[in-house]
């Protein structure tokens, strides 16, 4: 039976943990951080407010991209894993929190333009495919109707 969502204390680790969706995640080390494992709790509480799971009505960037790389850990090469990671957490990090109905193919183009560094033709096309590809995963599932970033080259 799965736990109550409140932070519990995991005497043989000496971790304060909390149960979300299934998993165990570490909040802090030491039975006498109690308080400071509550605030990490309503923290995560919050993110997880602000990203809603992608089966629902309006799922966001972030929550897209967390279940792809779930499904993509499993069927992809390790390094495939790694090197898509890094692109999806900076995109992540710029739009994360934006719902996918309301992205456009400017928020991707913005996104490449705001890393002068990436010279290279074959960089700027990785980093695109590897945002690209989560969408257009969801599409096939059924999760969201089409991929906003379809058009972007």
């Amino acid at each position: 039976m799965a736990r109550p969502r409140r932070p519990w204390y995991r005497a043989d680790r000496d971790w304060w943990m909390v149960e979300v969706h299934g998993r165990q995640i570490k909040l802090c080390r030491g039975r006498d951080n109690r308080d400071q494992a509550e605030q990490k709790f309503h923290a995560l509480m919050a993110e997880l407010l602000a990203n809603p799971p992608p089966t629902n009505a309006e799922p966001t960037v972030a929550s897209i991209v967390e279940t792809f790389l779930d499904h993509a850990i499993a069927h992809d090469a390790t390094s495939t894993y790694y090197e898509r990671k890094l692109y999806l957490q900076a995109f992540c990090d710029m739009h994360g929190g934006r719902i996918v109905r309301d992205c456009l193919p400017f928020h991707l183009t913005s996104w490449v333009d705001a890393h002068p560094t990436w010279r290279s033709p074959w960089t700027l096309s990785y980093a695109i495919r590897a945002v690209k590809r989560p969408f257009n995963w969801a599409v096939q599932q059924g999760l969201i109707p089409k991929n906003p970033f379809a058009t972007v080259a």
